[in-house]
Order: structure tokens, then sequence, then C-alpha cells
């Protein structure tokens, strides 16, 4: 893949953000853009890639809970009666399980791209 920025300065920062990236893939630099070399795809190249996409899963996951203790600790601070924050906690609580759900179910369809392509 060739990348042209219109800003031509820009080069090195994108190259740096490629390798900081660190996804496997090597770039060369010149003074029109950056041309990024991957890498053959491997069996041991796809198990790889699919770690990293467990790893994003993982990342993905626990934003999530991160927002649900946000959620919460809002629910928590109104002036709901019990029943009502019951009923917040457990619709919030619905939302980070559908949430979870389609996060498996996108990594597990990525995943099989990964191994069988």
């Amino acid at each position: 893949i060739r990348i042209t920025p219109w800003d031509k300065g820009q080069i090195q920062d994108i190259e740096r953000a490629i390798a900081i990236a660190d996804l496997g893939i090597s770039t060369s630099a010149d003074g029109v853009g950056v041309r990024v070399i991957f890498p053959d795809m491997t069996t041991e190249r796809r198990i790889e890639i699919s770690k990293l996409a467990d790893a994003k899963l993982e990342e993905g996951k626990i934003r999530v809970r991160q927002i649900r203790e946000s959620a919460i600790n809002d629910i928590k601070s109104d002036d709901l009666s019990d029943d009502d924050s019951a009923k917040a906690k457990e619709d919030v609580q619905k939302a980070i399980d559908d949430t979870n759900k389609e996060f498996d179910s996108i990594a597990k369809i990525k995943k099989e791209e990964i191994i069988t392509l």
C-alpha cells in the first residue's frame, strides 16, 4: 500500500505512527509518501493477528465495564427510588450484556476470516 499525504511534511509522522501501532508491518518512506509492506500471511502470522484481535476484544470489554461503572455511579447519585434505581441498573446491565455479545460475535467472525483467508 502506498500512502501519499497532501502535506509532505507529515510523511515522517505517518511512518512513526505506523511503527508505534506495532502491527507487524514495515514501512519505507521517500520524498513523496510512505510505502507499507505487509508480511506474507503464514500460519504463524495468522495466529499472531488472531491474538491481536483477542487483545482488542478484551480492551473493548474493559472500556464497556468502565462505562457501566460510571453509569451505575450516576444512578446511585441521582435521587431515585429504590425500585427505579434497581430498574435503571438492570437496564444498564442488559445493555452491557448485549454489547458484549455483539463484541463476541464480531470477534468470532473476524477471527474466522483471519484464519481462513
